[in-house]
């Protein structure tokens, strides 16, 4: 008898079924993971601008921004223990303030207990490591404001109930590695009084550089005056 020509065909045998099950599974866990994460698929609670207490309902962060939905967010100014103010590079590829210095900005989502929550989650997914989270102080307040902020180019609107504050993370480094490097790449901290110059003096190279007061110098100017470093203009 002669051999049979051709390939031999494939059989599946159990084993073989099942790792390749679990390669499919692993791979659609970490698409999931990607897309999840991504600012356009989170969802976050949205308000009538009269009542910040009880949602309206819950919805992504893209449409939220598209129809100028009211909801709650956080912007943070951090200090390392000279008092200087952590500032980072956006990414030149996003859409909203490509290539601009900025703050660390984060939207309240349903499962933060509160505004601390929400800045510590920020720090923990923008700058640090959840080891580095150790070193950070007390989240203090500032203001509170109710803020509509149109992005350039109509990219998104904010109508924002937003938590301003600070704290202190307890090290001396001038630069900090960021976890979230495509969005922002690099971060550095200033000094205030040279970030006060910096904004005044250019404040198209800033983040929503048109609402520089509410967002950056009415903070640091009352920074200044709590902590008094060298750097700051005299009272």
């Amino acid at each position: 008898l002669e051999a049979p020509s051709g390939p031999m065909p494939t059989t599946w045998t159990s084993k073989s079924r099942i790792h390749a099950l679990c390669l499919l599974i692993l791979g659609l866990l970490w698409v999931y993971h990607i897309h999840a994460r991504s600012p356009h698929m989170e969802h976050i609670h949205y308000y009538n601008v009269s009542d910040f207490n009880t949602p309206l309902g819950i919805q992504s962060i893209d449409v939220v921004h598209r129809q100028g939905l009211a909801h709650k967010g956080v912007w943070v100014h951090v200090l390392n223990n000279k008092f200087q103010v952590l500032l980072v590079r956006r990414s030149p590829k996003l859409r909203t303030c490509p290539n601009r210095l900025a703050l660390i900005g984060e939207h309240v989502e349903p499962s933060d207990k509160d505004f601390e929550h929400t800045v510590r989650r920020g720090l923990m997914e923008e700058i640090l490591s959840p080891s580095e989270l150790a070193d950070v102080g007390d989240v203090q307040h500032l203001y509170t404001k109710l803020l509509t902020l149109q992005y350039p180019g109509n990219v998104r609107t904010d109508v924002q109930l937003t938590w301003f504050g600070y704290l202190l993370y307890n090290k001396s480094i001038t630069e900090v590695e960021l976890n979230a490097s495509e969005a922002a790449p690099h971060a550095r901290f200033y000094d205030l009084g040279e970030a006060l110059s910096m904004a005044r003096a250019r404040p198209s190279d800033f983040c929503l550089g048109e609402y520089l007061d509410i967002l950056y110098t009415d903070a640091w100017e009352m920074l200044c005056k709590r902590f008094r470093p060298p750097s700051c203009p005299a009272a």
